[in-house]
Formats: structure tokens, C-alpha cells, sequence
């Protein structure tokens, strides 16, 4: 067997559990206690990759998948997912909901407590998604109250009304009461999210802006609590002693190391300093028959984002042109030897099936985009209408190998087949990119986006006009109607209802061309063969560690 770490390490790392964790003020440990098994012997330390660094430890500003994880499995929720991706109670022990689907009544524990002592409450909830919808928090999510449909949701994220007013409230300090403004099929998983995990107000306010900043600014009172946080190096979870299925978690520590590079990645995995790796392209071919590749096929969307801020991919024919010379099969054989799939299409493949088992996607045919002759036609006449014989485009990406690869790609495909094209490229953090995306503060971009909720109008309403996703910008009247009716008039009658996402994925992705998606997600990951119930969910979050083990 492998070990992760040298015995002199390991257990360095077990006397600096021994100091307690540190929400709630630095030095501070709430109970107190090791975080350590309780019998002797090496702690059990699990060691993971990220591409990049995490981004905050702010529930409310989590805007990435690498920050969701850590916060999801470091601050418990009222509910999280079972192994086979079934909903679990966490802090809910049981809930009500009015005859009319729209007030849900939620009955929390009352042993669960923060790092600096604090019990959770339902307090602790209202006081979170008041301050997620409130305007001047400034979260990228924002929106999702809305999404969720919560009473006022839409008028508190504009400005129309005080954060006060939002759909919630706490009955007492264990009974939280949350009331739509219409019945929301995919609710309870939505509210899994990171964004919508609880707050608590004092130690927040106590820090203001600096909450989050660093793994001391922040709170915790999930199986897990931050103990380091070195920025783009290494994330450090230590077992919470306090909470309260605390038994149940095997796993003392995890350690997520930034590593860039998957060739570097691949190294530290074959000396046993990772325990599970995604592959790339080239390791894919190489590594698909081993026995400790495990693939998972996921509900991940790959687009490229066009920003219609910007004059020429404002143009309707230039978005189709550049659709349409993009050879997606030669991408995903010779970049993605993974399992991944073309995706002509937006709406992704396993969300879901009719009575006769048959997915939407096979009911919902979309024809191919790629067609060289006619994406040059469209060039030339988009040219044309803009009176612009050459023109350059900036493509945002990320700075790893497999990024620029990609980027590389599109490059030689849209400047070999668009007369005139140049495309130059604009090497961003994982950070900055989508700060640019949310401004606007770029052309185009290439974008990987997991559902939020299992529902298939998550694909639909995030570029509805406005809406926080649609960074593209686009915006179609006939579009938005459809994505309405289909949350609406039609959330109970499925035949309509996918006739109307139907209709507006074809809008999308034919007619109008709002967005270029590229494939439909599949990973192979390696995972070392000590490892016990790894697992990659499609929905949030992506890896809960307190359900894995390791074998000594």
C-alpha cells in the first residue's frame, strides 16, 4: 500500500490538529478537542488537486465549483446527497409543506454549533439568504433567490424592496419558514447549494468585508473546518470534533494542493502525494484500461461564450459562422479521449425521461451545427452588414496546459476557415475570467457549467435576458415567453413543458446562436486503490468527503 504522506508529516499534521480550529477568532477552537481518530495510530489524510486556488470562504460570494466544494463540506446545509446522489437530511430533521406547494416549514436539529461556539439557528438561514439576495453584498448569485422562486426574491435582488421582505423567516430557533411565489419542483436540491448555506450574523459582522479573506475569517460547522489556506498552494480540512454525525466521518484530514499542470498532478499521484486525479486528453488514451481509472459521466455543458457586447458577435450570422467551422467530433477524439460527447445541443443528456424511461435529449433532436461552406457563407455576409474586411478577436483562457490546448484549437479552426479573422488570446486566472465575464470585459470565452438544480430548464433560464449566467448577453423576446411558460403555466404539465424548452433550446443554439455549446462532460479520474467511496456527484457538492474512507 501507498502512503500519502511520510509518517514525519503525518504526524506533524496531527499535532497541529491537536491546536483546534480557528472560526470564530483566530486561536479559538469551540469545544476544543483533536481532530484526530480517537484510537492510536496514523491519522487517516486524504490529498486531492484543484487547477486553481479557491476563491473565498464567504458563503454568500461563492461563485466557482473548487469554492462550493470546500464550503459544502466545511459548512453543513439543511440537506446534502446520499452516495447514489439520493436528498439526505443534515440540519433538517423534518419539514412540512402547505397544500399549495408554496410554504415549505423546516424543522432544524438543535445540535449542531459554529467553531466559536454559537448554536446554528434558523436565524442563521434568514440572516444568509437575506444577505445573498441584498444588493449590496454583491453576490454573482444573487439570483438564485429568484431562481428559487422565494417570495419578493426578484424584487430584493433589484433594489425594489428591503432584504427584510424576502419569503423567510424563523418561527423559533429551530423552525425556519420559507414561502414561494410558486410551487418549485426542484427546490430542496437547489437549496444543497453553497450560496444558500447558513450565515452566522455576528462573527460576519464582526469582520465585515475581511469575511472569508482567510480560513481564520471564517466559520464553520460542517464535518470539516478549514485549519490552512495558503493562497494558490494548499487547502488544509481538519475533522470537526463538533459535529454532530462527527462518528460517522472516517477521513481526519483532507489536503487540496493547487496544481496546474496534469502531467505534475499525474507525478504526485503515482508516488502517492494524490489520491484521485482528473486526466487529461493524453492521459485518458494512455491510463482508460487501468483498473484505478474510474469515469463519470456528468451533466457538465462545455460552450463557448460570445459576447454580444461586442459589435461583431452582436451579429447574428458571425455567431453562426463561427458555430459552424468548429470541428466538435475532432475536439472531443483527439483533446477529450474521455468519454465526452459532442453536444450540438444545451440542454445536457441524464436530466430527464419520460414515462417510457426515453431522456429528453433523444426526444429533442438538434441538428448538427458544423458545415464549413455554410459557416464561411455566414462569414461573408456578416462582413458584409458590418463593413468589416478583417477583424480581431480576443479569446479569454485559462493559463493551464489544457486550456491553452483548447484555446489553441479554436484559434486554428476559426482563423484557418474566416477570412480575415485573427484571434489573439487574453491568459487569465480562473478568478479574474469570470470577474471579466460578469462585467463584460471580454469577446469570447470557453465555458464549463454543472446544473445548479436537476431540472431541465437550468440550461434554459441561464440565458434568459438578464439572468446572472447569461454573460453573453443575449436576449431573445420568444426565448424568455417559452422559459416562462415552461416554469409557469407549464411546470405540471410535461408534455407542454417540453415542448416549450424544445422550442427555446432551438431558438438558442439554431436559430439564433446565443450560445456555441461544444460537448456534453464525461471525466476519467484515477483514483488510488486505498481510497473507499469515492465518489463525483453531478449536483452540489461535487465530492463530500465525510462519506469517503481509507483503507490501511
Amino acid at each position: 500500500m501507498k502512503k500519502l504522506l511520510s509518517l514525519a508529516l503525518a504526524t506533524a499534521l496531527a499535532l497541529t490538529a491537536l491546536v483546534g480550529y480557528g472560526g470564530g477568532g483566530v486561536g479559538t477552537s469551540g469545544s476544543g478537542g483533536s481532530s484526530g481518530p480517537a484510537s492510536s495510530g496514523e491519522p487517516k489524510v486524504l490529498a486531492f488537486p484543484y487547477k486553481g486556488d479557491i476563491a473565498t470562504l464567504d458563503m454568500n460570494l461563492c461563485y466557482d465549483g473548487n469554492t462550493a466544494e470546500v464550503i459544502c463540506n466545511t459548512v453543513a446545509g439543511l440537506f446534502t446527497h446520499t452516495l447514489d446522489g439520493q436528498l439526505a437530511n443534515e440540519m433538517v430533521k423534518d419539514y412540512t409543506v402547505s397544500d399549495d406547494g408554496v410554504v415549505y416549514t423546516f424543522h432544524l436539529r438543535d445540535d449542531f454549533k459554529w467553531s466559536n461556539g454559537d448554536p446554528v439557528t434558523a436565524h442563521d438561514f434568514v440572516y444568509s439568504w437575506r444577505r445573498l439576495a441584498d444588493p449590496n453584498t454583491g453576490s454573482t448569485f444573487a439570483n438564485y433567490v429568484s431562481n428559487a422562486y422565494m417570495l419578493n426574491g426578484a424584487a430584493v435582488v433589484n433594489g425594489e424592496k428591503d432584504p427584510s421582505e424576502l419569503g423567510v423567516k424563523a418561527l423559533d430557533d429551530y423552525t425556519l419558514e420559507l414561502t414561494l411565489e410558486r410551487p418549485v419542483p426542484y427546490l430542496l436540491t437547489f437549496l444543497c447549494e453553497a450560496s444558500f448555506r447558513p450565515v452566522n450574523q455576528k462573527f460576519q459582522e464582526s469582520l465585515g468585508d475581511k469575511f472569508g479573506t482567510t480560513y481564520q475569517n471564517a466559520i464553520y460547522c460542517g464535518p470539516y473546518y478549514v485549519a490552512d489556506w495558503q493562497t494558490e498552494y494548499e487547502i488544509r480540512l481538519e475533522k470537526n470534533p463538533d459535529y454532530p454525525m462527527a462518528g460517522q466521518v472516517k477521513v481526519d484530514t483532507v489536503i487540496i494542493k493547487v496544481v496546474k499542470d496534469g502531467n505534475t498532478a499525474l507525478n504526485l499521484f503515482e508516488t502517492g502525494q494524490l489520491d484521485a486525479i482528473e486526466l487529461s486528453a493524453e492521459q485518458a488514451v494512455q491510463y482508460r484500461d487501468d483498473p484505478r481509472a474510474q469515469p463519470y459521466p456528468s451533466t457538465n455543458m462545455n460552450f463557448l461564450v460570445l459576447n454580444e457586447m461586442n459589435p461583431i458577435l452582436a451579429n447574428a450570422n458571425a455567431r453562426k459562422a463561427i458555430a459552424c467551422v468548429l470541428d466538435k467530433q475532432f475536439m472531443v477524439d483527439e483533446l477529450y479521449s474521455n468519454g465526452s460527447t459532442v453536444a450540438d445541443y444545451i440542454i445536457p443528456r441524464g436530466l430527464d425521461f419520460d414515462e417510457s424511461g426515453k431522456d429528453f435529449r433523444d426526444t429533442s433532436p438538434i441538428p448538427a451545427a458544423y458545415d464549413l461552406e455554410k459557416g464561411k457563407a455566414y462569414w461573408e455576409q456578416a462582413k458584409q452588414e458590418l463593413n468589416l474586411p478583417e477583424y480581431t478577436l480576443r479569446v479569454q483562457t485559462g493559463e493551464s496546459p489544457a486550456s491553452k490546448t483548447r484555446s489553441e484549437f479554436f484559434q486554428s479552426q476559426m482563423e484557418k476557415n474566416l477570412e480575415g479573422l485573427t484571434i489573439e488570446f487574453d491568459y487569465v486566472t480562473s478568478k479574474t475570467g469570470i470577474e471579466n465575464e460578469i462585467s463584460g470585459d471580454f469577446d469570447t470565452t470557453f465555458s464549463t457549467w454543472n446544473v445548479d438544480y436537476l431540472d431541465l430548464s437550468f440550461f434554459i433560464d441561464m440565458f434568459t435576458t438578464g439572468f446572472y449566467a447569461n454573460t453573453g448577453r443575449y436576449s431573445n423576446p420568444e426565448f424568455d415567453k417559452l422559459a416562462e411558460l415552461a416554469s409557469t403555466e407549464y411546470i405540471n404539465d410535461k408534455e407542454k413543458r417540453w415542448d416549450a424548452l424544445r422550442e427555446a433550446e432551438r431558438i438558442l443554439v439554431v436559430e439564433g446562436m446565443g450560445v456555441v455549446p461544444i460537448y456534453q462532460e464525461s471525466k476519467l479520474f484515477l483514483v488510488a486503490d486505498r481510497v473507499v467511496n469515492y465518489h463525483q456527484s453531478v449536483i452540489t457538492p461535487t465530492r463530500a468527503f465525510a462519506n469517503m474512507d481509507i483503507t490501511q
